[in-house]
């Protein structure tokens, strides 16, 4: 179990190098085992492995490394795999995220934009409909800078007309 355990770990916490290197590491060990085995270096109490394949042999430890490699690879390649796609996965969705903000901003400073266009177009229409009655321009004047005054809260509102030679600003 730690054999396939410690290349699997390395690969999800240090990456899929990592894994690759315990697994050889891992394999590379297995065999080591067995030929300590094989040569008589660790000593086995024979009746504890009567039913099992005799450690003296090599060949088993070899096939079943063999086994332990390919199947530690196949752990650690799919795990690589999956931690990159979820790595690329990340990235456009952050990609993805900073692009809405800009747009939300955007969008929000368009919708301003328009609301202030709106806004002086519902003045417009207002001053229009309460203008459109009277007859005197004197009245119009008066009540034109009546509306300007309240819709932006000023003190005083003074409105400049053209002389008839359109030379001169009359103050009204």
């Amino acid at each position: 179990v730690w054999f396939v355990a410690v290349p699997v770990l390395a690969t999800v916490f240090i990456g899929g190098l990592a894994g690759l290197i315990g697994a050889a590491f891992s394999f590379i060990t297995w065999i080591g085992i067995g030929a300590l085995f094989a040569a008589n270096m660790i000593p086995y109490n024979i009746q504890l492995v009567d039913n099992m394949v005799q450690p003296e042999n090599i060949n088993t430890f070899i096939s079943t490394g063999a086994t332990l490699l390919v199947t530690t690879l196949i752990f650690v390649g799919s795990i690589s795999s999956i931690l990159n796609h979820l790595d690329t996965t990340i990235i456009q969705s952050r990609e993805l995220t900073d692009e809405l903000e800009e747009k939300s901003t955007q969008l929000e400073l368009q919708t301003q934009k328009l609301k202030k266009r709106s806004d002086i177009l519902e003045f417009t229409a207002y001053v229009n409909r309460s203008l459109a009655s009277i007859l005197e321009p004197d009245q119009i004047l008066l009540q034109a800078a009546r509306h300007i005054r309240e819709k932006f809260n000023l003190e005083h509102v003074y409105i400049f007309l053209l002389d008839e030679t359109r030379s001169k600003l009359q103050l009204n």
